[in-house]
């Protein structure tokens, strides 16, 4: 029965720091433009 209320209360605290702290301290990261390699058709044989 301990287990279970500890598996709950950890379950709890877990939402509640998702909902109420999802993204601290965390930057977006950079994103940049990729350059165009190839003709995406040429190894299918499609084109």
């Amino acid at each position: 029965m301990n287990k279970t209320i500890h598996w709950f209360q950890e379950l709890l605290e877990s939402m509640g720091n998702a909902l109420f702290h999802p993204y601290k301290d965390n930057s977006l990261p950079s994103i940049e433009a990729q350059p165009f390699r190839d003709d995406p058709y040429k190894n299918r044989g499609i084109a």
